[in-house]
């Protein structure tokens, strides 16, 4: 999924017309100029594709909109139907669709954006499902290890991407990754189909000592679970507290992720083969903090140092204040390109902070509503994947220094305010709307009750009887 999300952005930037400056110095021009012993000032050098911001915009993030309107929908789904169908058949359908996009571009630019749409849909299922397999698969005390070596898989995605993309476009031009990416959809279908199961309960491959270790160390449960309380959580100012972070962190990463690549053709004129392999070394650097973060966080908790919202908060810190002040040191660097490639891939390595702390806070706070909460959260990020890109687009019509400034002073303050509200609200105790209880065991409550009462009345009755 990630592959195929993180590829989009260098098939963007390589459909879109740019301006490249030959000649002139910093001093003169409020652009990066390339070194020409020409006289020449302005000359298209690529792409074939004019947008607007907005458009631009749509563009790169319509599939994200998409993940946003479905995730509370795909949540419940997943909690009625079960995960590995859902989720399999969504990448299938979704490497069909990605095969059709070019063709769907040429059409017109607004079918390709309501496609995407469409694809955006389908894969909301995916993250909300992925938090129930942690619930049913993970011990909590291996929850927070453990899931951040998957996610961390995701980048490792964004990586393959990075290190590809370049030379896929050069060879089969800017339609090249869509038609790839439909091709990998059918092995990882095939795979995610014979390997993955809802439970345990219902894998008929693993031993019977395993499943039975698994049944005792986690309270798992193949019942439906009912409706989320929605009042109460919405009400919960811990789970709004861990909302706030990642909010921050997903400003930081959407727009350093998706932006970056334009950044590097449009302001610092790289080609399309180097944007794709610069583009990858912050996402390395992720990758790196992201392991690196989460065993740090485990260590420290497992040996004392500092109990698990401390721990959490402390990570926090460094996952938004760090990533803000390398933003604010990026503008003052003018056009020193390996200044600035080196500060945003320091950014990204601090921002993988976050994997050692409130990453998985939401399984502390509700393990029963894990696949709805996280939707929610989600769905709560999503919006952040396009109004980073989105605010991007705008301020940066015209791709000037002064205009990308902004936008890095704008994201620096918008990353590092949320995480004030985690050191006031945040908490890792469970909370008291997690319990559920089924219609079943409320039947037979009240049943219980309605026993106990019959035999008080009876022995009221026997003992009226005994004193006359």
């Amino acid at each position: 999924m990630t592959y195929i999300s993180s590829i989009s952005p260098m098939s963007v930037a390589a459909m879109i017309k740019r301006v490249t400056v030959i000649g002139g110095n910093d001093s003169d021009l409020d652009v990066c100029p390339v070194e020409s012993t020409s006289n020449e000032t302005y000359t298209v050098t690529s792409g074939e594709f004019v947008w607007d911001g907005f458009t631009q915009t749509m563009v790169l993030s319509g599939s994200s909109i998409g993940m946003f309107m479905s995730y509370l929908v795909s949540a419940r789904l997943c909690e009625i139907f079960g995960v590995k169908r859902l989720v399999g058949y969504t990448f299938l359908v979704g490497g069909v669709l990605h095969c059709l996009q070019p063709t769907f571009l040429r059409v017109h630019v607004w079918l390709y954006i309501i496609v995407g749409l469409i694809n955006g849909l389908l894969n909301g299922i995916v993250l909300p499902g992925f938090s129930m397999l942690f619930v049913r698969w993970l011990e909590e005390n291996e929850r927070l290890r453990l899931a951040s070596f998957v996610f961390s898989a995701q980048i490792l995605g964004t990586l393959c991407a990075m290190f590809t993309a370049g030379k896929i476009i050069a060879a089969f031009g800017w339609q090249g990754p869509f038609y790839f990416n439909g091709i990998l959809a059918v092995p990882y279908f095939i795979s995610w189909m014979y390997l993955v199961y809802d439970s345990p309960n219902k894998h008929p491959r693993i031993s019977e000592e395993e499943k039975s270790y698994l049944a005792s160390s986690i309270k798992i449960d193949d019942r439906v679970v009912p409706v989320a309380p929605w009042h109460k959580i919405l009400t919960s100012s811990p789970y709004w507290a861990h909302i706030s972070v990642s909010l921050a962190v997903a400003w930081i990463s959407f727009t350093i992720g998706t932006e970056l690549p334009l950044y590097l053709t449009k302001v610092l004129n790289y080609s399309i083969e180097q944007t794709s392999v610069i583009s990858a070394l912050p996402h390395l650097a992720q990758l790196i903090s992201n392991i690196f973060n989460a065993l740090l966080s485990q260590f420290v908790r497992d040996k004392g140092y500092l109990n698990k919202i401390v721990c959490y908060k402390v990570f926090n810190i460094v996952a938004t204040v760090g990533p803000a002040i390398m933003m604010c040191i990026v503008p003052q660097l003018g056009c020193n390109h390996v200044a600035i490639i080196a500060v945003l891939t320091v950014a990204m390595f601090l921002n993988g902070a976050y994997y050692g702390g409130s990453f998985m806070n939401h399984l502390d706070l509700s393990a029963n509503y894990a696949g709805s909460i996280s939707a929610f959260a989600s769905t709560i990020s999503s919006i952040i994947s396009f109004c980073a890109p989105l605010l991007a687009n705008l301020i940066t019509d015209e791709n000037t220094l002064t205009a990308w400034n902004t936008v890095f002073y704008t994201s620096a303050v918008l990353t590092s305010l949320p995480v004030v509200i985690f050191l006031f609200f945040g908490s890792a105790e469970e909370q008291p709307w997690n319990k559920i209880i089924f219609d079943s065991e409320s039947r037979n409550s009240n049943v219980n009750i309605e026993s106990k009462s019959q035999i008080i009345d009876t022995e009221k009755g026997n003992n009226f009887i005994d004193k006359k």
